[in-house]
């Protein structure tokens, strides 16, 4: 069995699970979308939800941001969710490393923006990163996720943290613990590293005129009589084709070692 490009690690039994992200964008993409749009269904489901490690409530003041803990609002400083997980950290943590139990809200120098950690760490195999971002096509609230790219092949295991900033001030924002926060997402270092430059731009007219693909425009134009939703049944026949191929390659690979 090959190795996996990317681990997870779930160290506090409460926070919830990740998991796969979901084709219909956690149920709000428009029906038509998700029948007809296979782009849309397809950059949905590109990795995996995280969420917050519990309801969070939140609001900020003077660009200040503050939380609503154990019956009381707090300035955001580092504040640690102690209601069982520092005791399950002590019990996994070896050693010096029980003293570094994770904060789970931090802030951060930027106005209204805070850090919060999800509960999970993150590695991946040699050469592969993790994108964090807010979940594709999911409506945004009233906050803004940032997003990054970690080298988690190299930095590892890395805790995930997914970075917000509250656009809306004086209100209070609430952060269910079973809704998608952050999206996960594989890539390969070298795709935003080298093959980014490896970009051809045909831009004159005269160029464009003799060099465009004009008999293969004709099978992605969107005209009469191309039927609605064709793109998505060639995908998902390009699809079937490829499991096919797959699952005879690993009937062959069977037969040979036997």
């Amino acid at each position: 069995m090959s190795e996996p490009l990317i681990t997870f690690y779930k160290i506090f039994e409460k926070v919830p699970a990740i998991i796969p992200a979901d084709p219909s964008a956690y149920g709000s993409m428009p029906t038509d979308a998700f029948r007809y749009c296979e782009a849309m269904r397809t950059a949905s489901s590109f990795g995996w939800y995280v969420y917050p490690p519990r309801t969070l409530t939140l609001t900020v003041s003077e660009d200040i941001v503050y939380a609503y803990l154990d019956g009381e609002w707090v300035l955001v400083k580092s504040e640690y969710l102690n209601d069982g997980f520092k005791k399950e950290w002590e019990n996994l943590a070896p050693g010096t490393l029980k003293r570094h139990f994770p904060a789970f809200l931090r802030p951060v120098p930027l106005p209204g923006t805070l850090q919060i950690f999800t509960g999970h760490f993150v590695e991946t195999a040699p050469g592969w990163s993790v994108l964090v971002r807010a979940p594709a096509n999911v409506p945004r609230g009233p906050f803004q996720v940032y997003e990054g790219i970690v080298e988690t092949d190299e930095f590892k295991p890395c805790p995930i943290f997914v970075n917000l900033r509250i656009t809306e001030t004086g209100r209070e924002i609430r952060l269910p613990f079973n809704v998608p926060l952050a999206q996960i997402q594989l890539l390969p270092r070298q795709l935003y590293k080298q093959d980014q430059k490896r970009v051809a731009y045909i831009e004159q007219a005269e160029s464009v005129a003799a060099m465009f693909p004009w008999d293969r425009f004709t099978d992605t134009v969107h005209s009469e009589p191309h039927p609605r939703g064709r793109y998505a049944v060639a995908r998902r026949k390009r699809d079937q084709r490829d499991k096919e191929e797959l699952s005879r390659a690993a009937h062959t690979t069977d037969f040979v070692s036997a």
